[in-house]
C-alpha cells in the first residue's frame, strides 16, 4: 500500500510536469516538447517494476519507458502560441505623479514561418526551441530619464511696457496657471481649460481689452498677450497648432500674423504636442516682460524659423506666416504656411493700452516671402530661465 501510494504521487508529478511544463517562454526563445502531452505513466506497470526490484533485491535506479496514451501527436496551436507571447513595444512615458519616466516595454513576437518549419521537422519527444523576435521601443526608460526636459525649444519676451498694474496682474495670473504644465506625446493644450474663467472672484482685474471691435475694460484684460507669446514659442518649438485666431486689431508685441487671441468660452488657443517627447511650459513675469518657454528633448537638432508676409487692403491689413524647418546642419527640411491673419484699422481716436495696440507703423504692402534670413524671430538666446512655480 504504501509503495502504490508513492508510485501514484510520483506519476501525478509527472503528469503535472508534462502539462505545464511542454512550452516554456525563455529571455529570448521559447521551447516545446513535441508530444508532451500525448504522454503518460502506466502507473500499474510502474508499480509492479518496482516491486519486482525490491523483490529481487535491486536496489540501483530503476529505468522506466513512457508510454504515448495512443494516437496522432496533438498539433500545436502556433497562432495561440503567438498571441500568448506577443507583445507589442512601448515607448517610456513621463509620469507626473512620479516626475520621471515610465517603464518602457521590449516587444517580443515570433516567425509563424520558421516555427512550423521546426514543428514539423521535429519527432516526438524534441526539444522544439523557437527563437524569439525583440523589438525595443524608441523611447527607453533610461532615454527618457536622461532626456526628459533637457533642451529649451523655444522661448519668448515680450515687453510690458505701458501697462497698467491691472493689465499685470492678470498676466501675471495667466503666466502662473501655464507655468510647468506637462504636455506627454499627442496630448493637448488648452488655454482656456488651463486658465480657467477669467473673474474677479479668481484674482482678475478689469484692464484694457478687445471686445466686439472695440477696446474695452474687461475683467482679464491682457491675457491675449501671454497667450500670443505661448503661440508664438509653440511655432518655435514645432509643434502643431489644433486651434488660433487673431485678434481683431493689431497688436505692438509681436509681429503682425504672430498673435493668438482667447475669450471665454471661445475662440481658444490650442497646441498638440505632436513631438516624440514630454514638453513643459514655463513662463512668468519678470524685468518688465512676460517670458514664455518650452523645455523638451531636440536629439534631432531641429530648428524652425518664422517668416510673415505682410499685405493690406482698404479697411484691413494682415498677414501670412511660414513655418522654416531646418535639420541640424541647417538645411531645409519643409517650408509650409501656417496662417493667414487679417486685423481691423482703429476707427476710435482713443489710444488703446498694449493689449490692445495697434501697429506703430502702417502695414507694408504685400511683398515676396523673404528668406528665412530676413525678417525672422527666433528666440532670444539671452533671456534668463524661468524658474517653474513651486508645486
Amino acid at each position: 500500500a504504501y509503495l502504490k501510494k508513492q508510485v501514484e504521487e510520483a506519476a501525478g508529478k509527472v503528469a503535472l510536469a508534462l502539462a505545464n511544463g511542454s512550452v516554456k517562454v525563455g529571455d529570448d526563445a521559447i521551447t516545446v516538447v513535441k508530444g508532451a502531452s500525448t504522454v503518460t505513466l502506466d502507473q500499474d506497470a510502474l508499480y509492479a517494476a518496482v516491486k519486482k526490484a525490491l523483490l529481487d533485491g535491486s536496489y540501483k535506479d530503476l529505468s522506466f519507458t513512457a508510454t504515448k496514451s495512443g494516437g496522432k501527436t496533438t498539433e500545436l496551436d502556433l497562432q495561440e502560441l503567438y498571441d500568448s507571447v506577443y507583445t507589442e513595444p512601448k515607448n517610456a512615458e513621463y509620469d507626473s505623479s512620479t516626475h520621471a519616466a515610465t517603464e518602457s516595454v521590449q516587444g517580443r513576437s515570433f516567425d509563424m514561418a520558421v516555427a512550423k518549419k521546426l514543428w514539423d521537422e521535429a519527432k516526438d519527444g524534441d526539444l522544439v526551441t523557437i527563437p524569439l523576435i525583440l523589438t525595443d521601443p524608441e523611447i527607453t526608460t533610461e532615454k527618457l530619464n536622461s532626456m526628459l526636459f533637457a533642451t529649451v525649444l523655444a522661448q519668448k519676451s515680450t515687453s510690458l511696457a505701458g501697462s497698467s498694474a491691472a493689465r499685470i496682474n492678470n498676466i501675471t495670473k495667466a503666466a502662473a496657471s501655464i507655468n510647468g504644465i506637462i504636455l506627454n506625446p499627442g496630448e493637448e493644450f488648452s488655454y482656456n481649460a488651463a486658465l480657467g474663467q477669467r473673474t474677479r472672484a479668481a484674482g482678475y482685474q478689469a484692464a484694457g481689452a478687445y471686445s466686439g471691435g472695440q477696446v474695452v475694460q474687461e475683467v482679464g484684460g491682457g491675457i491675449c498677450q501671454v497667450s500670443s507669446t505661448l503661440y508664438y514659442c509653440a511655432l518655435i518649438a514645432n509643434l502643431t497648432i489644433t486651434s488660433r485666431t487673431c485678434h481683431y486689431f493689431g497688436v505692438n508685441y509681436l509681429p503682425t500674423g504672430l498673435d493668438a487671441t482667447v475669450s471665454w468660452p471661445s475662440p481658444d488657443f490650442k497646441f498638440k504636442n505632436s513631438s516624440e517627447y514630454p514638453i513643459k511650459i514655463v513662463a512668468g513675469v519678470q524685468g518688465g516682460s512676460v517670458t514664455v518657454q518650452i523645455y523638451g528633448s531636440n536629439p534631432d537638432g531641429i530648428t524652425v524659423k518664422m517668416t510673415t508676409e505682410t499685405f493690406k487692403n482698404n479697411d484691413t491689413y494682415g498677414a501670412t506666416s511660414y513655418r522654416w524647418v531646418y535639420d541640424r546642419n541647417g538645411n531645409l527640411i519643409s517650408k509650409t504656411k501656417e496662417a493667414s491673419s487679417t486685423y481691423h484699422y482703429h476707427t476710435s481716436t482713443a489710444t488703446p493700452t498694449p493689449s490692445a495696440a495697434a501697429p506703430t507703423t502702417a502695414p507694408p504692402s504685400a511683398t515676396a516671402t523673404p528668406a528665412p534670413s530676413q525678417a525672422t524671430e527666433t528666440p532670444p538666446e539671452t533671456a534668463a530661465p524661468v524658474e517653474p512655480a513651486a508645486a
